[in-house]
């Protein structure tokens, strides 16, 4: 009978500790959101202040090449709605699915472009890693919008189960 009881103890040991482990994991994402959510919300902050005074939009954000007043706002509020697409994807919000789908659509606009060349390449890497349910990690890849188009570009060897007779994916 105190065997039973022993197993019993330990299995419920087990199921606590796991919740414990699971609790602080989720902690950690939540603190991470909110420190996030933080500098996405100075960053707002700031933007309002830069584009209600044309003095301090030179200030913050000088543009690179001479444009007009209402460019260089439009291309700062470009450049925030393309961190909060970001911002959306790093919490989980947006798959990356969704995510290209919402890039290819910003920069279709004019301006978003104008202020990609400005801002130069390189603004968005994204890294996206695909793991089996025990953890182990079967992709890696890295994600580099450019104006006009994303791709995945991956540094593996593609494993022969997934080529056909001739050697082709």
């Amino acid at each position: 009978m105190s065997q039973t009881y022993g197993a019993v103890s330990v299995v419920l040991s087990a199921i606590a500790l796991a919740g414990v482990a699971l609790s602080l994991l989720y902690q950690v994402r939540q603190a991470r959101t909110s420190n996030e959510q933080a500098i996405r919300d100075s960053h707002l902050q700031l933007a309002t202040l830069a584009l209600s005074d044309p003095n301090l939009l030179q200030a913050w954000s000088p543009p690179v090449a001479p444009v007009t007043l209402k460019r260089h706002r439009q291309h700062l509020i470009t450049s925030l709605a393309l961190g909060k697409l970001l911002q959306c994807f790093r919490i989980g919000h947006l798959s990356v699915e969704k995510l290209a789908v919402k890039l290819d659509g910003h920069f279709r606009g004019e301006i978003a472009r104008e202020q990609w060349e400005r801002e130069g390449p390189g603004v968005v890497e994204l890294h996206r890693t695909t793991c089996t349910a025990s953890g182990t990690v079967v992709e890696f890849a890295i994600g580099v919008h450019a104006a006009s188009r994303f791709a995945w570009e991956y540094d593996f060897k593609v494993p022969d189960s997934a080529q056909d007779a001739e050697g082709q994916r």
